[in-house]
């Protein structure tokens, strides 16, 4: 298992100039976007870092290299944990990177950035990412790495679709617009917390369903 992470750093290092390059842009994001930067910058990096994830499930899917991999004494189960697991780790990296970045120009410039405001964006970016994302490795996984870009297109649609849809029920249904105001009071004087929780309880069904589905159908 442990060659499996120094396998996956190793041909993530090979991608360290679209990395920097990333995190260049998504910095000059928070600084010219300022509040909203925040959270464009963690969105940007946080994808990003994920797809380059991705790529070292690309590298292990060429040339038949799976066949070869499971001549090493780990199961697939242990394989497509550790994908998972990275995925995770690679997302929760890069929020959390940029969301220091984030607060610690807050405090620079003085945007008036609630740390609480922070932290829920953090999770909340942290969490959607991953849910795609784990979806998306689901597919790799199971097809190889064309159907993984006709995944990511179509539930780029699907995210398209609903935030449209909601902006259209918030800005001409008077019950769309009440709900909202409804859940901006609640979270203005309750607080982020059960935001948080139903965000990671839904990252926890996601992310469990997807690494079943990818346990049994892992194409070899």
């Amino acid at each position: 298992m442990n060659g499996l992470w120094l396998k996956d750093l190793i041909v993530l290092k090979q991608q360290r100039l679209a990395f920097m390059l990333t995190f260049v842009l998504s910095t000059l994001c928070i600084l010219a976007f300022r509040q909203i930067g925040v959270a464009i910058g963690m969105l940007i990096f946080a994808l990003t870092i994920a797809f380059l994830m991705l790529s070292t499930v690309t590298f292990d899917q060429q040339n038949h290299g799976l066949r070869f991999l499971f001549t090493l004494p780990f199961t697939q189960r242990q394989y497509v944990r550790q994908k998972f697991l990275f995925l995770l780790a690679t997302i929760a990296a890069g929020t959390v990177v940029m969301a220091v970045i984030g607060a610690g120009f807050n405090a620079l410039f003085n945007w008036q950035v609630a740390a609480a405001d922070i932290v829920f964006v953090t999770f909340a970016i942290s969490i959607s990412t991953f849910c795609i994302l784990a979806i998306t490795l689901q597919m790799q996984l199971a097809n190889g790495p064309a159907s993984a870009q006709v995944a990511m297109s179509l539930i780029g649609a699907i995210v398209a679709v609903l935030i449209g849809g909601c902006y259209v029920l918030i800005k001409f249904t008077s019950w769309g617009a009440t709900v909202f105001q409804n859940l901006l009071q609640y979270y203005a004087s309750d607080g982020s917390l059960v935001f948080i929780v139903a965000l990671l309880l839904l990252g926890l069904v996601v992310g469990l369903t997807s690494y079943v589905r990818s346990v049994k159908t892992l194409l070899i």
